[in-house]
This record gives C-alpha cells, structure tokens and sequence, in this order.
C-alpha cells in the first residue's frame, strides 16, 4: 500500500510538474504575436529592442527601422543584443509596438527615431512605407507606451516623388462644375503634376465665346477650351504648358468659366502625386 500510494504522488508530482510548464508556456506565447503567421527568428544585426519596427539587412540579420522609407518586415518581440538571436512579429500578425507620438485606433504608421512608430503624414506621403494600422488608442507619448497593431506589408507606401526614370503612383483626378460664369477653386492637397485636362458640355452652344481655361494660380495652364458645340461635347486640351503644369501643395487650380449661353460645364483636371 505505501508503495502504491509513493507511486501515485510521484505521478501526481509530475502532472503539475507538466501543467505548470504548459501554463508558463502559455502564457509566453500570449504576449508575443498572435497568428496568422506567429514569430519568426531572426539573428540581431546591431542590436535590438522589443516592441520596434525591425528591417531586414543586406547580411541576413534584423536592425531597427528607423526612418519611414525603411522596408520594415515587422515588429520585434524580444530585446536582443548584437549578434543574438531573436524574434520579430511578421506582416499579418497582431502584435504590440512602442510609439513615439499620440496615435489613434485606425491610424496608419510608419516607423521612425529608434524604432518607434509614428502616424503617416497624410500631408507629406513622400517616400513613407506603412508598417502597421494601429487597433488601440493612446493620446499620450510620454514614456513611449505601446499600443496593439496590426503589421502590414511595408510596401504599401506613399506616392514617390519624381526622377528622371520614374513614373509616380495612382493619378488623382480633381473635378469642378460649373454652371455660371466666374471662377471655381480646387485647393489640392499634395504637390501634383497636370497631365491632361478635359471638359464635358451641359447644354448646347451656338457662342464660340463660350469657354473655360484651367489656370495654375493665375497663370493659364492650357488655351481656353471652347465649348461653342453640342450638348454633352468633350473638348479636350492640345495642349500643356510645361511651365505651369506643377502645382504646390495647398496651391490653387483655378476653373475660370465664360458660359454665355452654355448651362454648364464639368471640368476633368487629371494629375500625378509629386
């Protein structure tokens, strides 16, 4: 009997040997990403901190992202000093990440100083890779505390600016009805390259007086475009004038309209992010 009841605490000895390792376990795995796609292990290039956008180095290790055009390939989850193996939380995990201003549930951001994340300037997209989408709220940096995101591909990135052998991304397109005479506003909201300029007639003409020119400003971007022809004629601009073509952020294309007997006109202002 004693040796049967010495066998049995054995036995129960190990199952909460065993439980209690499967809880720390547990535990450990709670804190680090959550799936889809879990950790992946990286050897640390320079040096790394837990809860900062890492990229991935020309040498096969991870640093920190520390600048919003950085390729960042996800969070870290482990400090790790030189040379030391860690772990970082890849695209399409959830994880947590240190911030290095006030950001709100649903903000894009980028990385920056040391690693922390920052809000993506909407005014000022040039150039920055989103890292992440932010899924909590903290309106307060001090401390750099951390807030739960949602890691994304950072090839997802603001438009680029202009080279000599690049073509910027999405074309944006400003629209402007008109239907009396005088001049409408389009105040655009990052720097933008014109590229075509076409209207749509609403209301027959039989005045060659009738016409609309898009301006830069006060500085004419094309001739007038005239809309002396049918009901829902297009005329488009022959051509462009180069010297114009490239308005500012927060700058004016001004619609300056001469209807006459015209009902209106819809104007197309088509342009690329600078």
């Amino acid at each position: 009997m004693k040796r049967n009841a010495s066998i049995l605490v054995a036995m129960l000895v190990l199952v909460a040997v065993l439980l209690t390792g499967w809880l720390v376990l547990d535990m450990r795995r709670a804190q680090a990403a959550t799936p889809i796609g879990g950790a992946i292990s990286a050897q640390s290039g320079s040096g790394v901190t837990r809860n900062r956008f890492v990229y991935l180095s020309a040498d096969g290790v991870i640093d920190l992202a520390t600048s919003a055009s950085v390729e960042a390939v996800g969070v870290c989850e482990a400090n790790a000093a030189s040379g030391a193996v860690t772990r970082y939380a890849p695209v399409g995990t959830i994880t947590n990440v240190q911030i290095g201003e006030a950001v709100a549930a649903g903000n894009l951001l980028t990385a920056g100083t040391s690693g922390y994340a920052y809000v993506v300037d909407t005014n000022d997209p040039l150039n920055q890779r989103v890292c992440a989408m932010a899924l909590t709220t903290d309106a307060d940096a001090n401390d750099n505390p951390t807030v739960k995101a949602l890691v994304l591909a950072s090839s997802c990135e603001g438009p680029r600016a202009f080279t000599a052998d690049t073509i910027p991304g999405t074309p944006v397109c400003f629209v402007a009805d008109a239907n009396a005479d005088g001049n409408t506003s389009i105040i655009v909201p990052y720097a933008v390259r014109v590229i075509d300029i076409w209207t749509v007639q609403v209301g027959a003409s039989s005045d060659a007086n009738a016409t609309v020119t898009v301006q830069n400003g006060a500085n004419a971007m094309s001739a007038a475009l005239s809309l002396a022809g049918a009901d829902d004629g297009i005329a488009r601009a022959a051509t462009l004038v180069d010297a114009y073509q490239d308005v500012a952020a927060a700058g004016e294309i001004c619609v300056a309209t001469a209807l006459v007997d015209v009902t209106g006109v819809r104007v197309y202002i088509l342009a690329l992010p600078k």
